[in-house]
């Protein structure tokens, strides 16, 4: 079984722990997930199964949303609910000046990560050094923001929709926003609602996935690769060049694919990714991920 299965994971549970739960379900080793999510976090988590693991650099790239509550006034060691109360500043404003600091977070901005976060710093994870008290001044990293919205302010808790890029921490931004406020803050709720084009809507519970599993239907719920693959170009090699794809040959053609990734189609068949390029003996189709075909494909 290889493709996508777009799980909604639950509060409590780490991301890895889902990994785990569909190992089992699935019956197989290679599994992982697009874009990790708080242990406190609910929401969209594509997992990918068998050859799809392949395609982490590809979808792992892509936008993503979240429904967050911002706390203000109190700030905690890992920005979140969990942790210990570090600082507290009273405040109560209004929706008006939610608004305003929301806007000047808006665009690409350089984000410094939480202390707690899976980051790696001369090889070790920045929250291990936080458990272990180690303080560091951390860079500011590029994300981008492209929408902050206030759905709610209720007292000093903000309801917020977030559209940004990958890499972006809502626990940072939280923090941010509330230091333009002139205050500290923490998230509490967070739901990511969409990664690229894995909506909330269209997510299965991992309930879901294990009644599918027992009557022997969860490749029902697998998204194929070629599925999530078809926002790319696609590049229809001639006929002659089956076999040779099969096993990943090198071919020299008199067309090739316009420059950037695009899918593979040969005979009809989905092959997997390739672009174009030109060496010293000429025009060359570079095979970047085979993900079908037969041969060597077989495993």
């Amino acid at each position: 079984m290889n493709g996508i299965v777009n799980v909604l994971k639950p509060a409590g549970m780490t991301s890895s722990d889902v990994v785990a739960v569909m190992r089992r379900m699935a019956g197989m080793k290679r599994v992982g997930h697009l874009g990790t999510l708080d242990p406190a976090a609910a929401g969209v988590l594509p997992v990918m199964l068998g050859r799809a693991t392949r395609l982490f650099d590809i979808l792992g790239m892509h936008d993503k949303e979240y429904l967050s509550e911002f706390v203000f006034g109190v700030e905690t060691d890992t920005l979140d609910a969990q942790g210990e109360v570090t600082a507290r500043i009273p405040w109560m404003g209004d929706e008006e000046s939610v608004r305003q600091a929301l806007q000047q977070w808006v665009g690409p901005i350089r984000q410094v990560p939480p202390m707690y976060s899976a980051i790696k710093r001369g090889g070790k994870k920045l929250y291990d050094l936080a458990r272990q008290g180690v303080e560091l001044d951390l860079p500011g990293r590029p994300v981008e923001i492209y929408a902050l919205e206030l759905v709610a302010l209720r007292q000093h808790r903000a309801m917020v929709r977030i559209a940004c890029s990958r890499g972006t921490y809502v626990r940072s931004l939280c923090r941010d926003v509330a230091h333009t406020l002139g205050t500290v803050g923490h998230t509490g709720i967070l739901l990511r609602t969409r990664t690229g084009s894995y909506t909330l809507e269209k997510a299965y519970t991992l309930a879901e996935l294990a009644a599918l599993a027992d009557a022997g239907k969860l490749h029902t719920a697998v998204q194929s690769m070629e599925e999530a693959l078809a926002g790319l170009p696609a590049f229809h090699a001639p006929d002659a060049c089956y076999r040779p794809l099969c096993h990943g040959a090198k071919l020299y053609l008199e067309h090739i694919p316009a420059p950037g990734l695009h899918t593979l189609y040969c005979r009809g068949e989905f092959f997997g990714l390739c672009h174009g390029e030109t060496d010293a003996q000429g025009a060359l189709l570079r095979i970047d991920q085979l993900l079908y075909g037969r041969g060597i494909l077989d495993d």
